[in-house]
């Protein structure tokens, strides 16, 4: 593994963070809800790019630094599975089982359900 990789990761790293703490403000200046809807949001938009990378890698011919930027520095400083678990474990401990359900249920589904959408790549 190349330094270049590691200097990839690092940079989609902290953009895919800024994305994150970016989606967040905005959602929560503008949306209030018990259900973590920046999380959501964020999760959502990380399987989108995700699997746009995935896709794009497939079809076309990406040089070497776009997977570790895209795919894992990128979407791993966005998506916020660690976020998302701390926030289920609120809702549970603030007794609001239903919000915790659809948080897990929304959550999961909805990327899944994405990813499905947007997936093309003939590899698999």
């Amino acid at each position: 593994m190349s330094i270049s990789t590691f200097i990839a990761v690092f940079v989609g790293g902290g953009l895919g963070s800024l994305a994150r703490f970016g989606t967040s403000l905005l959602i929560v200046r503008y949306l209030k809800s018990s259900l973590p809807i920046a999380t959501i949001l964020a999760n959502l938009l990380a399987c989108v790019v995700l699997i746009w990378a995935v896709n794009e890698i497939a079809i076309n011919n990406k040089p070497t630094w776009f997977r570790p930027l895209i795919m894992v520095g990128f979407c791993g400083g966005f998506s916020t599975f660690s976020t998302f678990s701390y926030e289920t474990l609120l809702l549970l401990k603030g007794q609001e089982f239903g919000w915790a359900v659809a948080n897990v249920l929304v959550s999961v589904l909805l990327c899944l359900w994405v990813m499905w959408m947007l997936y093309k790549s003939p590899l698999v």
